[in-house]
C-alpha cells in the first residue's frame, strides 16, 4: 500500500509547507474518474475482477465484525487491505478510497494517542507516521485540499506531542511550528486548533527557557479564543456568566473555557518567570475563574488553578501589597524582587554617618570589611532570590481530534 500511494510523489511535493503557494496538478472531473475507473477495470480480466470484487465484500464484513466486538486494531488491519483493494478498482481519487483515507487517518491518530498514554512510543510512532503519510499533499487525500489540511494538522500536532514526551524538544517545535503555519495558510479557525497548537508552543518554548517567546504564543492563544467567545479580558467574569446563561448545556462551550483557563494559567507562568507581576496575578485570577466557571468549583481543575493563584499572592503578599496601595513600582510590570524594590542606601562610610572609632590599620581593614559586604549583599542576593520563583510547570495541551483524538482535559499541559 505504501508503495501505491507514494507512486506520484515528486520533489515538488516536499513537506516545506508550501501547499498553498505550490500549484497543484489539474483534478479531474468526475466524468474522467469514471472513465479512468473504466478502463482501469476493462484492464482487469473478468476472473480478477470478480476475486477483487469478492475480496472487498469479505473485508466489509470483517470491518463490520470487527467493530462490533470492539477490535480496534483488526478494524485498521482490514480497512488496510481494503484501501490495497480500492486503489486497484477505482484508483487513488476515487470517492470511496477518499472516504477510507480521512477514516484512517482519524483511526491512525487515535490509536496513536492511545499507545502514547500507555507509553507504546514504538507503536505510536507508527500509527501516527502511517497519519503522515496519507495527509502527505504528494497522495490521495490532495483531492480534498481543506480535509487534507485539517487532518494534516492534527496528525504533526500529535507527533509534536509524541516528541514532547520522548524528551526530543527541537523535533516537537519543529512539528508544531509547521502545524500553526500551516493551520493559518489553510485559513483554519480556532474550532479547527490553532489555539491548541499556540499553547502547545508555549510549552515547548517554556520547556526550553525561552520564556519571552512562549508568553507571547500563550497570550496569542488567549486572543484567538476570547475572540472565538467574543467575550474581552475587562469584564470576562460577567461575560462569561452571560455566555453559560445562554448555553447552559452546551459541552463545546464548556470545553472552550476550559482551554481559555489554560491558557491564562500558561500566560501567568510565562510572566512570573520573567517577573512581571502585575500580568501574572491577572492572569491567574483569570485563570481559577475561568475554571471554576467551565468545570465547577468541586473540579481538579478549579482547585489546580485555586492554588496557583494562592501559591502566588502568599509568595508575593508584599508585591501584592503595592499594588493594591497604587504606590508606582519601580520597573513597568515588574515582581517585586531584591533588585528592582525601592533601595534603601547604605550609609556611605565617606560622609561620616558612620564613624570608626578605631584609627590606623584596623580602621582600614573594617572599611575594606564594610565595603566587601555591601558589594556582596548588592550583587549577589538578587541574583539569588530573582531565581527563587515561577516554579509551576505550564499546562499543555494534548492533540484534539474532534471525538477521535482527545486527551481528557489533564491537558493541563496539553502535549
Amino acid at each position: 500500500m505504501r508503495d501505491e500511494l507514494q507512486r506520484e510523489r515528486r520533489d515538488v511535493w516536499s513537506d516545506d509547507w508550501t501547499d498553498a503557494e505550490t500549484p497543484r496538478p489539474p483534478r479531474t472531473s468526475e466524468q474522467q474518474q469514471q472513465k479512468q475507473r473504466q478502463q482501469r477495470r476493462e484492464g482487469l480480466d473478468i476472473a480478477a475482477m470478480a476475486r477483487l470484487n469478492e475480496r472487498l465484500n469479505q473485508l466489509h464484513t470483517g470491518v463490520a465484525e470487527a467493530q462490533k466486538a470492539g477490535q480496534q486494531e483488526r478494524v485498521v488491519h482490514l480497512m488496510e487491505e481494503t484501501l490495497g483493494v480500492l486503489l486497484q478498482l477505482e484508483g487513488p481519487e476515487g470517492t470511496e478510497v477518499l472516504d477510507l483515507c480521512e477514516q484512517l487517518v482519524k483511526d491512525y491518530n487515535s490509536m496513536g494517542l492511545k499507545a502514547l498514554e500507555s507509553g507504546d512510543h514504538g507503536t505510536a510512532q507508527e500509527l501516527l507516521k502511517k497519519a503522515e503519510l496519507l495527509t502527505d499533499p504528494a497522495n490521495s487525500l490532495r483531492a480534498r485540499p481543506a480535509a487534507r489540511a485539517k487532518l494534516r494538522g492534527i496528525t504533526l500536532n500529535n507527533l509534536g506531542c509524541y516528541y514532547k514526551q520522548r524528551g526530543k524538544l527541537h523535533a516537537a517545535l519543529g512539528y508544531l511550528e509547521k502545524t500553526l503555519k500551516m493551520e493559518e495558510a489553510a485559513g483554519l479557525g480556532s474550532k479547527d486548533n490553532p489555539a491548541s497548537t499556540h499553547l502547545n508552543i508555549a510549552v515547548i518554548l517554556s520547556n526550553l527557557g525561552r520564556h519571552a517567546a512562549a508568553v507571547d504564543y500563550a497570550t496569542q492563544a488567549t486572543e484567538i479564543l476570547m475572540r472565538e467567545l467574543g467575550i474581552q479580558e475587562a469584564d470576562i467574569g460577567a461575560e462569561v456568566d452571560a455566555l453559560l446563561e445562554s448555553r447552559p448545556s452546551s459541552s463545546a462551550l464548556a470545553s472552550r473555557l476550559s482551554t481559555l483557563a489554560v491558557a491564562f494559567y500558561n500566560q501567568a507562568v510565562e510572566m512570573e518567570h520573567l517577573h512581571r507581576g502585575r500580568g501574572a496575578l491577572s492572569a491567574y485570577t483569570n485563570a481559577s475563574l475561568l475554571a471554576e466557571r467551565s468545570a465547577g468549583a468541586d473540579s481538579g481543575m478549579a482547585a489546580t488553578m485555586r492554588k496557583a493563584l494562592a501559591t502566588f499572592s502568599e509568595k508575593h503578599q508584599h508585591s501584592l501589597s503595592r499594588f493594591a496601595s497604587g504606590r508606582k513600582e519601580t520597573r513597568s510590570n515588574a515582581m517585586l524582587r531584591p533588585d528592582s524594590a525601592p533601595v534603601r542606601r547604605v550609609p556611605s562610610l565617606q560622609t561620616g554617618r558612620i564613624r570608626l572609632e578605631s584609627s590606623g590599620f584596623s580602621g582600614v581593614f573594617i572599611a575594606a570589611m564594610c565595603a566587601l559586604l555591601t558589594s556582596l549583599c548588592t550583587t549577589l542576593l538578587p541574583s539569588v532570590f530573582r531565581y527563587s520563583h515561577a516554579t509551576l510547570p505550564p499546562i499543555a495541551l494534548n492533540s484534539v481530534l474532534d471525538a477521535h483524538a482527545r486527551l481528557a482535559p489533564r491537558r493541563l499541559s496539553h502535549c
